[in-house]
């Protein structure tokens, strides 16, 4: 079933059944997202649980546009959840795990990949994970990350090529 059915059945009949369909449809990508961000599986799990009940109490007001706008409004909705965590129980402290280019030099080139992508900026760390751990398409990135489409693919490649430059220096 498509996301625009599942969305549809979930607004029209408002049932538990069509929102668990849902859950099943949206749960790996939510989960994965702020299990990057966040690191504590815990934390992770409560935040997960929080985004599904503010999507389940807001769903009634949701119109349905695209897929690209759906995902783009769930995944809003995670990252406000995330930045609550972050404000309130961290303190803004950087949560992900940052590696210095220079330690750990023999490593196979899995964790040297992780490493690249973990010294990478923000925006640019953001979008790999959401292109390729999350295997969003560039609309759908341009709607959660609040950007054009067209910006969405620039900053993709331009972390891509930075990715690969700092690969050439473990090889």
């Amino acid at each position: 079933m498509e996301i625009h059915e599942i969305v549809k059945k979930c607004k029209d009949q408002n049932s538990n059944e069509n929102f668990k369909i849902l859950y099943d449809a949206l749960f790996d990508k939510v989960y994965k997202y702020i299990k990057v961000r966040v690191k504590n599986e815990n934390d992770a799990d409560d935040i997960c649980q929080e985004v599904f009940v503010s999507l389940w109490n807001n769903m009634s007001d949701f119109i349905y546009i695209s897929k690209a706008h759906f995902y783009g409004y769930v995944f809003t909705i995670v990252k406000r959840k995330i930045y609550k965590y972050r404000k309130f129980f961290v303190q803004y402290s950087d949560l992900s795990k940052t590696y210095s280019l220079e330690e750990d030099i023999n490593l196979d080139s899995h964790e040297d990949l992780l490493k690249c992508v973990s010294s990478l900026s923000k925006r640019y760390k953001e979008i790999i994970e959401l292109r390729y751990f999350l295997d969003l398409d560039f609309d759908s990135i341009s709607f959660v990350m609040n950007i054009s489409e067209g910006n969405a693919r620039v900053l993709h490649n331009r972390a891509v090529k930075k990715i690969r430059g700092k690969m050439l220096n473990y090889e």
